[in-house]
C-alpha cells in the first residue's frame, strides 16, 4: 500500500509538471490515500502497543535468567574456549556491562580506534550484546598479534579497563581479569 502511494505521488508530480494540467481531483485522491495510510498506521500502532510491553518484560526476564544462571549450565566445556569456567563467568558478566558491546557498530568502532585491535575490527557485523560478548571471548581467546605475540582477548580487556574511569568498579574488575587471562592463556599457548 505504501509503495502504491509513493509511486502514485511520483507519477502525479510528473504529470503536474506538464503545462496546462488540471489534476485537482487526483491531488485530492492522493491526500485521501495519505490520510487513510496515516489512520492505518495509528491503528496498527495501537494494536501492537500492548504486545510491545509484554515482549519487553519477556526479554528482560529471559536476560535476567540467562545472566544469573551458572555458566556451567549455559555452556558446554568446549564453548568456553579453554578458559576456566569461573574466569569465563566473570568475564562474560563484566563485558556485558561495557558500553562497547551494546552493538556491533560500537564494538567495531572501539576496535578501529585502538591500534592493537585493528586486525580484528571487521569481525562483528550484527548481534545482541550477549552474542557479541560470547563471540568476542570465543574468537579472540586464541588470537595473537603477530608482532608482539600478545593475546587479542587480553588486549581487549586491558583496553576496556583503560577506557573506564579508575573509580568505576568495572575498571578494577577488568584489570584483574586481564592479568588472570594473560597468565592462563600464556600457559595454554606454551603448551600448544
Amino acid at each position: 500500500m505504501y509503495l502504491v502511494y509513493f509511486n502514485f505521488k511520483a507519477k502525479l508530480e510528473k504529470l503536474e509538471s506538464l503545462p496546462e494540467t488540471k489534476l485537482l481531483l487526483w491531488q485530492q485522491f492522493l491526500l485521501y490515500i495519505r490520510n487513510k495510510l496515516q489512520q492505518q498506521i495509528q491503528t496498527d500502532l495501537r494494536f501492537l502497543e500492548p504486545g510491545r510491553d509484554r515482549f519487553q518484560h519477556l526479554k528482560a526476564t529471559v536476560q535476567e535468567t540467562i545472566i544469573n544462571q551458572p555458566v556451567e549450565i549455559q555452556l558446554g566445556k568446549d564453548d568456553l574456549g579453554g578458559i576456566p569456567p569461573e574466569i569465563y563467568s566473570q568475564l562474560y558478566k563484566i563485558l556485558l556491562e561495557c558500553d562497547q558491546f551494546e552493538s556491533a557498530l560500537r564494538l567495531r568502532t572501539f576496535f578501529r580506534a585502538n591500534a592493537p585491535l585493528t586486525p580484528w575490527q571487521h569481525r562483528w557485523q550484527t548481534g545482541s550484546p550477549s552474542e557479541l560478548v560470547e563471540d568476542a571471548i570465543g574468537y579472540l581467546n586464541n588470537k595473537f598479534r603477530s608482532d608482539t605475540m600478545e593475546n587479542a582477548l587480553v588486549i581487549l580487556v586491558r583496553l576496556l579497563a583503560s577506557s573506564i574511569d579508575p573509580a568505576d568498579s568495572r575498571h578494577q574488575t577488568l584489570t584483574v581479569l586481564a592479568k588472570k587471562l594473560e597468565t592462563f592463556l600464556f600457559k595454554v599457548h606454551l603448551n600448544n
